[in-house]
């Protein structure tokens, strides 16, 4: 339909941001520390920007200090939805490396596409850029390098020359695939955690009340176990899909 052909014309990602929680007199704040393209004009683009990092941080009140000790974990990963008062709709890509010396840092790509093993590739390079340097212009570099591509078709291979943060005056070559999506209404899914999570009958009865287009609402712990049941949810109705509200992921304050 008309959303299929607005992602096919879309770039890669709308917009890329980075969040921090910070901490100051027991307060926890969130404050957004980068942001590329740096300027935007519409105001329903606007609120995609200013709502999402409260979605990055759904769980800021619970976020322990120990784990911005701990660079070699596995960072937290999980997607949610942006929706404008207008109806527009972005898909929110979040990847919380363990970064010393800060509480918690969420890199973020918004899209118009849910291409998250995409994303994935992207946000582990921006990462690998910002452990190796606090220059901001090594990520911008990068980024202006990767935005004016339009997303590429199902399959399709990519490639990109961007300034190397190892080697001054020097271009690397960068390779991104998208993944052969052409068949499901989101790639990048995976159903085991649906499957560990809920048992055969559950998840049949859940697919029966989506059919039914009843009200569902999932309570999980884990950021990453929610929005990878939600969505494995989502793509069992292929090859319809859910047209009421998709909120995969609802903050506290929400």
């Amino acid at each position: 339909g008309r959303e299929n052909m607005a992602q096919q014309d879309s770039f890669i990602f709308d917009y890329f941001l980075i969040v921090e929680l910070k901490e100051k007199k027991d307060e926890r704040t969130l404050d957004l520390t980068y942001q590329f393209p740096k300027e935007v004009n519409d105001p329903d683009e606007k609120k995609f920007i200013t709502s999402a990092p409260v979605f990055a941080f759904p769980d800021k009140d619970e976020i322990e200090r120990s784990s911005a000790d701990t660079p070699d974990a596995e960072p937290d990963r999980f997607s949610f939805v942006l929706t404008a008062d207008s109806g527009g709709r972005r898909f929110g890509y979040c990847v919380r490396p363990h970064l010393q010396g800060k509480l918690a840092v969420a890199c973020v790509v918004i899209s118009f596409s849910p291409c998250f093993a995409l994303f994935s590739k992207i946000l582990d390079e921006v990462i690998a850029r910002i452990n190796m340097t606090s220059d901001p212009s090594v990520i911008d570099g990068f980024l202006e390098a990767i935005h004016p591509h339009k997303l590429p078709a199902p399959g399709q291979l990519f490639c990109v020359k961007v300034p190397s943060p190892w080697r001054k005056n020097t271009l690397d070559l960068w390779r991104f695939t998208r993944p052969d999506d052409f068949d499901t209404p989101l790639e990048y899914i995976d159903f085991q955690p649906l499957l560990r999570a809920l048992s055969a009958k559950s998840v049949m009865r859940i697919y029966a009340s989506l059919l039914l287009e009843r009200r569902i609402i999932f309570v999980s712990k884990s950021l990453q176990t929610l929005t990878a049941c939600v969505q494995a949810c989502v793509a069992l109705l292929y090859p319809f899909e859910w047209q009421h509200v998709y909120i995969p992921l609802l903050p506290k304050p929400m």
